[in-house]
């Protein structure tokens, strides 16, 4: 079998999913579990500002980097300040810094903008990443088994829609009958038309015959 055009973005796409799908996975659940370690084991103690910026973008942001002393080291951070608090502070100014005593990189100062994550939404972020990975590797992992196994047969076109192109293709309903005489339906969607009564060729997984579809697939064919 070799993939199409179609069938290598397909492949592109779902590696693309998958990588930075679990990127975006991991920076909310680690945003979250911060956010949590923060407010469960956070303790505060006395840092010192090392730098102050702005960054303009639709608005303007007030940022302050900073450093503080904890397990016998010097730890540094940086985070974004409300314009009311940032506007005191300077280079060696006292900034009270809240951080977790068992991971000191887990910090940020204590008169950030109250925040709290909650462990739910990298739930919900990680569901809706592998729906849209199973959206994605599906089609490509039916036509890889209909090639591989799939069994060729004649069908009839049933249904076929025409006029002007819909953005996903023309919608095909077609049947075709098994060696036992039970009729089996499907439908597809194509860039291009078909018209009732056509023969068409079918190719169908033996075991399970409701996946099928028209051949030549989208995504792949078979080298001749």
């Amino acid at each position: 079998m070799k993939w199409k055009t179609a069938g290598v973005a397909n492949l592109i796409l779902a590696w693309l999913i998958g990588i930075l799908g679990f990127g975006i996975v991991s920076a909310v659940y680690d945003t979250a579990n911060r956010d949590n370690r923060l407010k469960d084991e956070g303790k505060e103690i006395d840092g010192r500002v090392t730098r102050k910026w702005t960054e303009s973008l639709k608005s303007t942001h007030y940022h302050v980097a900073y450093e503080f002393a904890a397990a016998g080291k010097t730890v540094q951070g940086e985070d974004e300040l409300s314009k009311r608090k940032w506007e005191p502070l300077s280079s060696g100014s006292r900034l009270t810094v809240k951080y977790v005593p068992s991971r000191p990189e887990i910090n940020r100062p204590a008169a950030t903008y109250p925040r709290l994550l909650p462990y739910w939404v990298p739930l919900v972020v990680f569901l809706g990443w592998i729906g849209m990975l199973a959206l994605a590797v599906f089609p490509i992992r039916k036509e890889k088994r209909l090639l591989r196994y799939g069994q060729p047969v004649a069908g009839i076109v049933t249904y076929a829609s025409q006029g002007r192109r819909p953005k996903y293709g023309w919608i095909t309903k077609y049947e075709f009958q098994l060696s036992d005489g039970t009729t089996i339906k499907g439908s597809t969607q194509r860039d291009r038309t078909y018209h009732v009564g056509q023969t068409v060729c079918i190719v169908y997984n033996p075991k399970h015959p409701r996946r099928n579809d028209i051949y030549p697939l989208k995504l792949a064919r078979i080298i001749e």
